[in-house]
């Protein structure tokens, strides 16, 4: 992949040639899912055309759920030895940072979500309290919380659209803040939809 080079290291004429893609560059996520799925074919997985996220093995009881750089796998209990050998395959391929094979965590740590399920009624009701919990924590002191981020009128919506740009004295930490937006574009789909508007605005 070929890149501009960045402001201040730059050579006139020249361009960067990446050995890796970076993370959050355009191609970047594309370059990733196609490692990923050819890793996951050689080991024996593969995703169904409609749901590219989920690979399923062709022959034992084996899934694997793929979001961004997380996956999430499971087994039937009768394949844990072809399950460790997938896994002992996969990780060959794609560097794997876990607890390890032999280490079962609840599946709510990788979807980010608790769910209640109603048989009698057919409902799911998902929740994340927990990581809106664990982020609260994260970033006490640097952000205020409350219930809706802004008030539901259109003099409080333009307020808002029109802020004016902070100044070097103002302005909050950059990083501060892109973790602070990164960390919120998950729930912002899955269950606080009241606040997609400002999140695609920050």
């Amino acid at each position: 992949l070929h890149v501009a080079m960045p402001e201040g290291f730059q050579v006139p004429g020249h361009l960067l040639l990446l050995r890796k893609a970076l993370e959050g560059i355009k191609q970047g996520a594309a370059l990733w899912f196609a490692k990923n799925k050819w890793a996951w074919g050689k080991c024996g997985l593969h995703a169904d055309i409609c749901e590219p996220s989920l690979y399923v093995h062709d022959d034992v009881q084996i899934i694997a759920a793929v979001f961004a750089d997380d996956v999430g796998a499971a087994h039937a209990a009768s394949c844990l030895q072809e399950y460790l050998a997938v896994r002992e395959e996969y990780s060959k391929l794609i560097n794997i940072d876990s607890p390890g094979p032999d280490t079962t965590v609840p599946i709510t740590m990788f979807v980010g979500c608790e769910w209640t399920r109603d048989r009698e009624l057919k409902t799911i009701k998902l929740t994340q309290v927990q990581y809106v919990r664990k982020l609260a924590k994260r970033f006490e002191g640097k952000f205020t919380t409350q219930d809706m981020p802004y008030g539901a009128s259109k003099a409080k919506r333009d307020e808002f659209e029109n802020m004016p740009m902070g100044t070097a004295d103002n302005m909050m930490d950059r990083l501060t803040y892109l973790e602070g937006i990164g960390s919120i574009g998950w729930p912002s789909v899955m269950t606080h939809p009241e606040m997609s508007f400002t999140y695609s605005v920050l």
